[in-house]
């Protein structure tokens, strides 16, 4: 393998040169061709010579002047070979020299290894610090991150030296020491390749389909390393990936993804990695080809997906669908169209619908929990988790003006937010051991089809795609922060608090910690909301967002991550209203009255639940949920001046209310929520100085808790006509 030093200080500039050297040996080839024609296989077959001497001159004559052809195609195909590896190296050597360069602008050096370093003795003025350990360990971590970095750049370096390699081999017809002594024993000699083509991908292409057809065979792979170093250094190539991709076709991708996973995961776990890295390449080989709707390509995989996606494969001593399969190998992946995603998600839901026993994807529960982790089993919510990383294609699959058919010169909605929350069948797994595992699909197949239950990791991409759809960041990689929202990303939002409090009680648990995410990422018009006197005054429909903030507070990690949100929001107004104005204090006890009055009803729901009491009875640890913060609208002082105060006053009532058996009742009294209110009047008077007197406290404080008893009385008012 390559080392950083080696990259460093190759020059590749001979390259050129010796592709010009062989472009010039094809020209000389091209004038021997001629001349040979002219001179000497002219003489076999210009009429002069004839009989049968004449006829085997003629083929011998013929044979080496095709022989000055073939050398010709060879000679300038390894000419276009060392271009093309000129400019692949120039294109990755500059990443290394670029990825060296913002390590050390992030205050890294680089050894001759190719290791980032930090200069510890900068924080030499630091090392009484409580927080000394802590920082050290960030930079250590920056090391190794910057560290990775670099050796990820160096490796794509020798994963393209090694592609250019087997390239040349196969372009000048290089054999193995037993191929020569076979052609030598049998009498061939050598001969140039006039099939030889100028294109490195085209060699690779045609090595990782014979690994390919290996796995099909039910083989192991010659060479697993190997393999999925082709897939890994080639995966971005267009042509590569549409050459190996039509050469397994959508049921050969499906019935390898089965095999590579039953190698990672059960006979051969000690090459785990090695097969899961040849997934991934897979997974994004299928991203580059599928990039255009309107290539031949795309049409045609597309339509063989279709029938390969619901076709059941014997796999593991159940049948799966190919979809499973297909979207379990796509998890490893990344980059897909937002086009390929969502023709895919709406294949999948044309399927369920046509499906009247809702049996499409279930499995048995014990197939199920035993590869949990990484399987699909709904390939449909395994798919939504795939667009949550992509926030647009999450927002355009789940906005309900998005087209479905934007090639068929219609303009439609679609009803796709509303089938996920309202219409789908979630249970996905079967309870029951009376299934036939032969014939799942028959009458017989599934007696018991009414005790399916949901499985563990339910509607975990769709909530993931909600977070993604309506507050535009990518919820598996946050740090990035707000994000302003577009119109798309408010008109899912409306719609998930539309479906959703349509659903009432019955809301799924599992989506309630997303929407308290969403919300508080709406923060702004929530506390507008639930700060309103009249339905006029308020963004969003009251209703809704009362009946979604009570199913939240059924949940603690989930009515806490509201609550965190909504305390910085008010905060945030208090901070930024204008000297002396009470508007933003008002306000904020409007909405904390309301929200209180959601948490009364959303637990008087499960008042006799033994296992919500235990959910609510639990200690709090605030740093569970602090992630969330990215999600946050606001950011500097302005956001975070006094949030501190009021979220420790928030805490210490939840506590309080533990302590004191209060958790689950009483709570629509004033007494839970004294403390927090103190602390935002006494917030509002620090930022309010000019405007208040010294000695009336009691006065502020009145006008908060005044305000606070009016929300919850709004929220009751909006239970009672039926939010």
């Amino acid at each position: 393998m390559l080392t950083y030093q080696d990259v460093v200080t190759i020059r590749i500039g001979f390259l050129t040169t010796a592709a010009k050297d062989w472009d010039d040996m094809a020209g000389g080839f091209e004038e021997l061709e001629s001349l040979y024609a002219a001179k000497v296989e002219g003489v076999a077959t210009d009429g002069t010579w004839v009989g049968v001497s004449a006829g085997a001159a003629s083929s011998r004559f013929s044979a080496t002047r095709e022989q000055f052809a073939a050398a010709q195609v060879e000679a300038r195909a390894i000419a276009s070979l060392l271009r093309d590896a000129h400019a692949q190296f120039a294109r990755l050597i500059s990443q290394v020299e670029t990825t060296v360069e913002e390590a050390k602008q992030a205050d890294m050096s680089v050894n001759s290894k190719g290791v980032a370093l930090y200069d510890l003795s900068k924080l030499d003025s630091k090392r009484s610090d409580p927080s000394y350990s802590q920082d050290v360990l960030k930079v250590r971590m920056a090391e190794a991150t910057w560290t990775k970095a670099i050796q990820d750049a160096v490796q794509a370096v020798d994963d393209a030296d090694q592609g250019v390699k087997l390239a040349l081999h196969e372009a000048a017809g290089v054999k193995s020491w037993f191929e020569r002594a076979f052609d030598q024993a049998t009498g061939q000699g050598y001969t140039f390749n006039g099939s030889a083509v100028g294109d490195i991908e085209v060699y690779e292409a045609r090595e990782a389909q014979k690994y390919a057809d290996q796995i099909l065979a039910g083989e192991k792979p010659d060479d697993l390393e190997e393999w999925e170093r082709l897939m890994r250094d080639n995966s971005d190539d267009k042509t590569f990936s549409q050459t190996v991709l039509n050469h397994v076709g959508p049921e050969g991708t499906i019935k390898i993804t089965n095999q590579l996973n039953t190698l990672a995961y059960d006979s051969d776990q000690r090459n785990q990695q090695r097969y899961l890295g040849v997934e991934k390449g897979l997974a994004d080989a299928m991203a580059t080809a599928t990039q255009d709707p309107k290539s031949e390509f795309y049409k045609n995989w597309n339509d063989g997906l279709k029938e390969a996606g619901m076709k059941r494969y014997d796999w593991q001593g159940e049948k799966v669908r190919g979809y499973q399969s297909l979207v379990t190998l796509m998890q490893h992946g990344e980059g897909y169209s937002d086009r390929f995603l969502h023709d895919m998600g709406d294949d999948m839901i044309a399927a369920e619908r046509a499906d009247q026993g809702n049996d499409n994807w279930d499995l048995p529960k014990r197939f199920v929990q035993e590869r949990d982790e990484w399987f699909a089993n709904d390939p449909l919510d395994g798919l939504l988790g795939i667009m949550s990383r992509d926030p647009e294609a999450a927002a355009n699959y789940l906005d309900p003006k998005n087209d479905p058919h934007p090639d068929d010169g219609k303009t439609e909605d679609n009803d796709r937010l509303k089938y996920l929350t309202r219409e789908r069948d979630w249970d996905v797994q079967d309870s029951n051991w009376h299934r036939n595992p032969h014939d799942p699909d028959s009458i017989w197949g599934d007696p018991l089809h009414r005790s399916d239950t949901e499985d563990a990791q339910n509607r975990a991409g769709f909530g993931a795609a909600l977070v993604a759809a309506t507050t535009g960041i990518d919820p598996n990689n946050s740090g990035g922060g707000y994000v302003t929202h577009s119109e798309v990303n408010d008109r899912v939002f409306e719609g998930a608090l539309k479906h959703l409090s349509a659903e009432g009680n019955d809301f799924p648990p599992s989506l309630r910690t997303p929407m308290a995410v969403a919300m508080g990422n709406f923060g702004d018009e929530v506390h507008q909301a639930t700060s309103a006197h009249n339905d006029g005054e308020s963004p969003l429909d009251r209703g809704q967002v009362l009946e979604v903030a009570k199913q939240i507070s059924r949940d603690q990690f989930s009515y806490a991550t509201l609550q965190d949100a909504i305390n910085r929001e008010i905060v945030y107004d208090i901070n930024t209203g204008r000297n002396g104005d009470e508007e933003p204090l008002i306000r904020g006890g409007r909405t904390i009255g309301f929200l209180e009055e959601a948490r009364y009803q959303g637990l008087k729901v499960d008042f006799d639940d033994q296992r919500s009491e235990a959910t609510w009875d639990a200690k709090w640890d605030y740093h569970t949920w602090g992630g969330v913060v990215n999600f946050i609208p606001h950011v500097g002082d302005a956001a975070q001046r006094g949030v501190d105060v009021v979220t420790a006053k928030w805490l210490e009532e939840e506590m309080a209310r533990i302590d004191s058996n209060q958790t689950r009742d009483n709570l629509a009294t004033g007494t839970d929520k004294e403390g927090r209110l103190e602390a935002l009047a006494d917030q509002w008077r620090r930022e309010n100085p000019s405007a208040i007197r010294p000695d009336d406290r009691y006065g502020t404080v009145d006008i908060v808790d005044n305000a606070a008893n009016n929300g919850n009385e709004t929220a009751k008012d909006l239970a009672g006509k039926g939010s």
